[in-house]
């Protein structure tokens, strides 16, 4: 009998967290509708022990301890549904840009341990060796693009920033993920919003899995639960499960501490480019109408779904420029502002959850708020560095890119993450409460065709989320910007990306 690990994202109930000892921590196990395979879970063990982490473990004494499967034999039972192949010790090459390697070199924290295991379990099943070759995203553009123009083989995989897709693109060298076999782009281990977003005309050329995943790209809110007891006197934690936590409501409380004394309302230590990018895409702007065999189209004024843009932008000058909330400092500085107890909420990348660790303030995580009540659920941008798979086009053996795609991104499902949320379980969070709120953010990923392709595609930035951010902070209207902008990035697409009967 197979076992799987249970998970919802959402409305999520937290069944069990094995804290073993205060240097290894073991797997989440969650209620889920999207199971792997039909068989149910029909045993049970003891986790992996991992290398300790240095630090002094929080107190999660309230969460309720149980017996969880051994995941190296979750593993291997999920791995042995997968086609068999004796690829006779002969390596599996992945070039990986050094900022996101799927593999670390140190196995000193559990979600290191998992990506680790779960490679060697694919490894195993098929006799080889799967070998990353790290180097930065430009070198492994140019390395990539020599190798295929040069008909030579370069690496099985490609794991590149997803904001570099539309460069790979543009140079036609990248193949069509639905021609790799044994691969199955709509199994739960593959980011379906990246997927979507990675159709051009007939072909899909990038997915984020299991494998690739790492919840520290994304964006989320940091509060600080003092002044938020003091100033709101709301659970915010409550809020977001009923689905109340909006722009808004961000907005009315932070607006609670203007000029009371040197605390501030909220700020980020994203550029403001980024911020108002991060803040749109959070209220469900959908910039392009992307879907498999038509050419994608700028229509963000002109599909129903897109139609809150205008309201979009108008929160968005409310937030910077009306309320007096807005610190404008940004980077470290910001982030000390926040650690020194003077600021409601900073808007971050999950990564910084490790680097506040250690400060004296008491903080929480939420995830980033949401346009309105009715909108389906929150949203949790992806950084532009984010990792996705591709496969150059001119990859000799299609079959060995499928199977090992496959099997790494199955391997790894809701280990790699779950031990992630584990260490931050034990070591980074501060309360309870941040538990739930990591697992929504961790389940809401998101990016679109914009984000990823408009570094290979001319006018598509600027029609799109620079549209967005001259009309935030300038006196040009969003409606103006699209009417002059639209056509040229249209023509841009349609030039790059054809479409076959």
């Amino acid at each position: 009998m197979n076992k799987k690990f249970l998970r919802t994202i959402g409305a999520v109930t937290l069944i069990s967290v094995m804290l073993s000892s205060a240097s290894s921590c073991g797997l989440i196990v969650f209620n889920s509708n999207a199971d792997i395979t039909s068989d149910t879970l029909s045993e049970t063990g003891e986790t992996t022990v991992t290398p300790p982490v240095s630090g002094t473990p929080n107190d999660t004494s309230s969460v309720q301890s149980t017996e969880i499967p051994d995941p190296e034999i979750v593993i291997r039972e999920r791995l042995s549904a997968l086609p068999q192949r004796d690829m006779s010790e002969v390596s599996v090459i992945i070039a990986a840009a050094d900022n996101s390697p799927l593999f670390p070199d140190s196995t000193d924290t559990p979600d290191a341990v998992s990506r680790q295991d779960s490679k060697r379990a694919v490894e195993e099943k098929y006799n080889t060796s799967v070998i990353e070759i790290g180097t930065s995203p430009e070198a492994l553009f140019e390395a990539a693009r020599e190798a295929y123009n040069s008909d030579m083989y370069y690496a099985d995989l490609l794991v590149i920033p997803q904001s570099m897709l539309g460069e790979y693109f543009a140079e036609g060298m990248l193949a069509n993920l639905r021609s790799l076999p044994y691969v199955n782009l709509d199994a739960p281990y593959y980011n379906s919003s990246v997927t979507s977003a990675s159709i051009a005309g007939n072909g899909i050329y990038a997915v984020s899995g299991a494998a690739s995943f790492n919840p520290d790209y994304l964006s989320c809110v940091y509060f600080n639960r003092g002044i938020v007891k003091q100033f709101v006197g709301e659970d915010l934690y409550a809020l977001v499960n009923e689905g109340k936590w909006t722009w808004d409501k961000f907005a009315e409380f932070a607006k609670t501490v203007d000029s009371v004394g040197s605390l501030h309302g909220h700020g980020s230590t994203f550029e403001l480019y980024d911020y108002i990018d991060v803040a749109a895409s959070s209220q469900g702007i959908s910039y392009i109408s992307n879907t498999e065999g038509v050419v994608p189209t700028v229509t963000y004024l002109a599909t129903p779904t897109s139609s809150n843009a205008k309201a979009v932008v108008n929160k968005l000058r409310s937030l910077l420029y009306s309320d007096g909330s807005f610190v404008k400092t940004n980077g470290t500085a910001l982030r000390d502002i926040f650690t020194g107890d003077t600021l409601m909420f900073m808007t971050d990348g999950l990564y910084a959850a490790e680097l506040i660790s250690d400060s004296d303030a008491d903080w929480g995580i939420l995830p980033l708020p949401k346009f309105d009540e009715a909108q389906k659920e929150y949203i949790s941008p992806m950084m532009d560095d984010s990792p996705v798979f591709c496969v150059l086009k001119n990859t000799p053996k299609y079959e060995t890119s499928g199977l090992i795609l496959e099997a790494l991104n199955l391997a790894s499902y809701e280990y790699v993450t779950e031990s992630y949320i584990n260490r931050h379980i034990d070591y980074v969070l501060r309360d309870d409460g941040s538990i739930h709120m990591l697992e929504l953010i961790c389940g809401t990923a998101w990016t679109d065709f914009a984000h990823m392709y408009s570094s290979g595609i001319s006018n598509l930035e600027s029609a799109t989320y620079g549209a967005m951010y001259k009309a935030v902070t300038t006196r040009s209207t969003i409606d103006s910007l699209y009417k002059n902008l639209k056509n040229a990035a249209n023509r841009a697409v349609a030039a790059k990306i054809k479409v076959y009967n």
